[in-house]
């Protein structure tokens, strides 16, 4: 968004063109945008009592050119950049004694460190991906989750994570959602449209390529990523569709409490409640579920083994992994 703060009085997001003889208010006409490039021109009229905030920038607006390969210009975007080049500044120079100063200092050298990443290649990601393949027993897997450290394992299938009660914003309460899907909205499991049909495309080359990089034939990958699809798509028969997350009485439905004992009645083999423990997580008597269907009705483990979690878990992490190569991703 083209950002101009020249003025400490600023009407949020609202231009105006040339008025016109008749302006119906009720449709917007002939209001404009006057954060987007090229909305302004020098023979843009303008008035003080319309827009304050157009007469008062539309120099500054005019003047204003967006640089080779960036998106936007203006004053928020020059003192972002500036606040990257200090922060970079801060790293240089003399090692700080400090403790917690230290560790920034150090934690931003090992994400910069880019020659050390890209000589150890897929290796790191090789060796976790083995221990998957060695899975053969719902026992096995479920000590996968628990032993594990969470920085060590690939993706689960479920997310848990500390937010506000709704009930009670003065404290925490754990939630236990589900996992993050290829496709956004589930009913495009159930009837794909032309755009589910593409991003589901874009994501099997793209998994497709990231699996052969780890040695996998072009066939092993292709049915790896058709048995994530097919997991993917038995467990949305019971989410809630981008449409209902929209009515009026939404909230309401996701706000869903459990007592500790409760959710390990609904959670049967599910170790949530064991990898949380495992993860230093206090042992708490209120949980938030928004999807409890998922869990009590969708989550089917007793198949996972057989060639359904780990080409899951494999799609979910090289998501993750392309940005650990020097080509997804450079400070600079």
């Amino acid at each position: 968004m083209l950002c101009v703060l020249l003025v400490v009085l600023m009407m949020a997001s609202i231009g105006t063109s040339a008025r016109a003889e008749t302006t119906d208010y009720t449709t917007g006409t002939p209001w404009m945008d006057v954060d987007l490039d090229g909305n302004v021109t020098a023979d843009t009229p303008t008035d003080l009592k319309d827009n304050f905030a157009l007469w008062a920038n539309k120099d500054a607006i005019v003047a204003l050119t967006i640089g080779e390969g960036e998106f936007a210009a203006g004053n928020t975007v020059e003192m972002a950049k500036k606040t990257i080049l200090d922060i970079k500044a801060m790293y240089h120079g003399e090692v700080p004694e400090e403790p917690d100063a230290k560790r920034a200092y150090d934690y931003y050298y090992l994400a910069t460190d880019w020659d050390t990443r890209d000589a150890l290649g897929t290796a790191p990601l090789k060796e976790m991906v083995d221990r998957v393949e060695t899975i053969d027993t719902l026992d096995e897997m479920n000590a996968y989750f628990v032993e594990t450290p969470a920085e060590q394992r690939l993706y689960g299938f479920w997310r848990t994570e500390p937010e506000q009660d709704p009930d009670d914003a003065a404290h925490k309460i754990i939630s236990v959602k589900r996992p993050v899907f290829l496709l956004q909205d589930p009913e495009e499991y159930r009837e794909m449209t032309p755009d589910g049909e593409t991003a589901k495309a874009a994501y099997a080359e793209f998994y497709e390529k990231m699996l052969a990089k780890l040695g996998y034939s072009e066939e092993e990958t292709k049915q790896k990523f058709e048995n994530c699809f097919l997991w993917e798509t038995m467990l949305n028969a019971v989410r809630r569709s981008q449409a209902e997350s929209l009515r009026p009485d939404y909230i309401a439905k996701i706000n869903n409490v459990y007592s500790r004992d409760e959710l390990s009645e609904i959670l049967g083999k599910l170790p949530v409640l064991e990898t949380l423990e495992q993860e230093g997580y206090p042992a708490i008597d209120r949980y938030l579920v928004p999807e409890p269907a998922f869990i009590d009705d969708g989550y089917v483990p007793d198949w996972m083994t057989d060639d359904g979690y780990d080409p899951y878990a494999y799609a979910y992490d090289y998501d993750d992994y392309d940005y650990d190569d020097i080509w997804g991703y450079d400070w600079d």
